[in-house]
């Protein structure tokens, strides 16, 4: 995550010998407290959640327990970018990741059919209903990502130039089949696979011919081994600039739609190549983040 702080206008303070970064941003983090969430957890421990403005639209959260003295024991932190728009709304899964001391949560969106995978921006919503992991549940995700790597490339104005999907006249008909494919009806997963192989066909086709960009107009695909590292490609349907009293830096926040889901991307000025505008397409590299409402309904 250190990596990535950059992407929200944040760089650690290296002026001391035995520098050490996660010392810094909880400094940071504790005297820039914008609000700090406590929850007393079923073992007895309690769990904190430190949320610290670094911009107008971008903070860190900074995550850890409390001992019984109420001193702040750190545990990890987050670098996250603010998204009031809801992106999915289905079940969710969620699991801890031991290797990176992370909860990831797992959707399936209904808009295309793919799973998404990205890092909980906040742990109290699971931690305060009680849930359990690896079970699924009933929620509305707002997705955001932070990106070190992106650039601009031109937007696509004919709605019939990328491929579409085939045999469905709406995506209410595609939400549908979709949800039937989740329910594991054998029609519905060989009508999913015959317009794959449509699909296909007709990409094979257009390359002969015609640039990568211009046949696919968004794409999600998930990095190998990364966990909730994506290379995605979306339109921008707003964007704003904001700057970083911390670095002087400028930073971008993009409204993304991205396979029909709506995101938040932010990204640092330096990271980027290209000018922004509405219509255009965000291409990066991203790490991708998850707030979560959960409605409590197990299904």
């Amino acid at each position: 995550m250190l990596s990535y702080l950059r992407a929200v206008g944040y760089k650690p303070v290296n002026n001391k010998p035995d520098f050490n970064p996660y010392e810094d941003i909880v400094e940071f983090a504790i005297g820039h407290a914008d609000r700090i969430r406590k929850i007393l957890l079923d073992d007895g421990r309690i769990f904190g959640e430190i949320y610290s403005s670094v911009t107008k639209e971008t903070g860190i959260l900074v995550f850890g327990e409390y001992d019984n003295q109420d001193r702040f024991i750190f545990i990890g932190f987050v670098p996250f970018v603010k998204n009031e728009i809801p992106s999915i709304r289905n079940f969710v899964s969620v699991r801890y990741d031991e290797e990176d001391n992370i909860y990831i949560g797992t959707s399936m969106d209904l808009h295309y059919g793919g799973m998404v995978q990205y890092q909980f921006s906040s742990l109290l919503s699971f931690y305060d209903k009680r849930l359990v992991e690896n079970l699924r549940y009933h929620a509305t995700v707002f997705l955001s990502a932070l990106s070190i790597e992106g650039k601009i490339i031109l937007g696509l104005h004919n709605e019939n130039s990328g491929i579409s999907y085939i045999g469905h006249n709406s995506m209410l008909e595609r939400e549908e089949l979709l949800f039937r494919v989740a329910k594991n009806e054998e029609e519905a997963f060989q009508l999913i696979n015959k317009e794959k192989a449509d699909s296909i066909e007709i990409f094979k086709k257009r390359l002969k011919k015609d640039d990568l960009y211009s046949i696919i107009e968004s794409s999600m695909v998930l990095c190998e081994e990364q966990k909730i590292t994506y290379l995605i490609l979306g339109t921008i349907i707003n964007w704003r600039k904001f700057h970083s009293e911390i670095t002087g830096e400028q930073i971008f926040k993009f409204l993304v739609a991205c396979n029909n889901i709506i995101m938040s991307v932010c990204i640092n000025e330096n990271d980027l190549i290209g000018v922004p505008a509405i219509g255009r397409r965000f291409k990066g590299t991203v790490c991708m983040q998850g707030r979560v409402d959960f409605n409590g309904v197990l299904t």
